[in-house]
């Protein structure tokens, strides 16, 4: 059941045309995420959402309701941002208790659904304490049991783990992810942060100069990408310039190679793009010819940096179970599933 429709929507910052034409549905209990580089309209986005920016065109419907003119008090949508935006001087049930004063609930009601609150985010104990005396993360959350306090439709989320460390951001992500589960609650999530896009969400809304360039599934996104920007930004990719030769064949560094059905114009540029992991090594055959000039142990993986004739750099990722381990200079082969590959010209 559709929740939220963003139907056409621009919005400029001067001449700059910040979201293009943005047309993308969300559904009720939807975890989606909206994930692009700096200054790609994610944000804007995310506040017109909220009431903050008003769109120069276009409408955002809640529910089959229009509010793209309705302040962000009068949205039953609320946002957690990177920064928390406590209030120093409040307690932490105090800070949870905020919007609920504004909504004039009484003081039972309150009490009883703070903690509820602080229940849902495992911090029983800290409600007299101050946002000064907690940690990133304790701060994290006290701001989502504010938000989630007032019982909003939606809840949006602005790079909200952008400034903890690695091993607290992956932490908040797994306790995001259950919250998200527990609560049943549509969240509308903007990252700039791949992995933390491809770990939470139901769905995520790559943008890119204000154009929505693919909404998919995680795995929908990093296997099978619609456009060069998706296959180049989301992972770790190679990309191989070529010529297309026929429907299936393309000429790669000089060497005709399948590729995925296309029906791209004979000799036409094209790019082939292939994950590190789809590409595989051998001593005595394959597509393509090179030398192993670099290694990189990652754990789970050994990436061997292999030179071709051309000078270009290919990446490929084993396991580091795997053996043979190649070594610095040798002379290898590589070769790919073309299956696997994406091609775009």
């Amino acid at each position: 059941m559709t929740i939220l429709e963003l139907d056409q929507l621009d919005k400029y910052y001067g001449t700059n045309h910040v979201v293009n034409n943005l047309s993308l549905t969300i559904t009720e209990g939807e975890f989606l995420t909206i994930l692009g580089p700096s200054g790609c309209g994610k944000t804007t986005t995310l506040r017109m959402i909220g009431g903050f920016e008003a769109p120069a065109h276009g409408r955002i419907l809640l529910k089959g309701i229009d509010i793209s003119s309705l302040p962000p008090y009068k949205r039953n949508v609320n946002t957690v941002f990177q920064q928390y935006a406590l209030f120093p001087h409040m307690t932490v049930s105090e800070n949870i208790a905020f919007g609920l004063h504004q909504q004039k609930k009484d003081k039972a009601a309150i009490a009883r659904r703070v903690g509820e609150m602080l229940e849902m985010v495992r911090l029983k104990g800290c409600e007299s304490r101050k946002p000064q005396e907690l940690s990133g993360g304790e701060q994290q959350r006290v701001a989502i049991a504010r938000a989630v306090a007032c019982d909003p439709d939606i809840l949006l989320f602005d790079e909200p783990l952008g400034s903890l460390d690695l091993k607290l951001r992956k932490q908040m992500q797994t306790e995001l992810k259950n919250l998200h589960r527990e609560l049943g609650k549509t969240f509308v999530y903007v990252t700039h942060d791949q992995e933390e896009a491809l770990t939470m969400s139901d769905r995520i809304a790559v943008m890119n100069g204000g154009v929505l360039e693919q909404l998919s599934t995680s795995e929908e996104l990093y296997y099978y990408p619609q456009t060069k920007f998706v296959a180049d930004f989301i992972g770790e990719t190679n990309i191989l310039e070529g010529k297309a030769m026929s429907a299936d064949l393309a000429e790669i560094q000089g060497v005709i190679v399948p590729v995925p059905v296309n029906n791209y114009p004979v000799g036409c540029d094209v790019q082939l793009f292939i994950r590190p992991e789809h590409i595989s090594i051998s001593p005595k055959a394959g597509r393509l010819k090179g030398i192993i000039s670099d290694m990189i142990f990652v754990g789970t993986n050994r990436k061997y940096i292999i030179e071709i004739p051309s000078g270009q750099r290919i990446i490929a990722a084993e396991t580091t179970l795997h053996i043979p381990i190649y070594a610095l200079g040798q002379e290898v082969w590589i070769d790919w599933n073309p299956g696997k590959a994406s091609l775009f010209w």
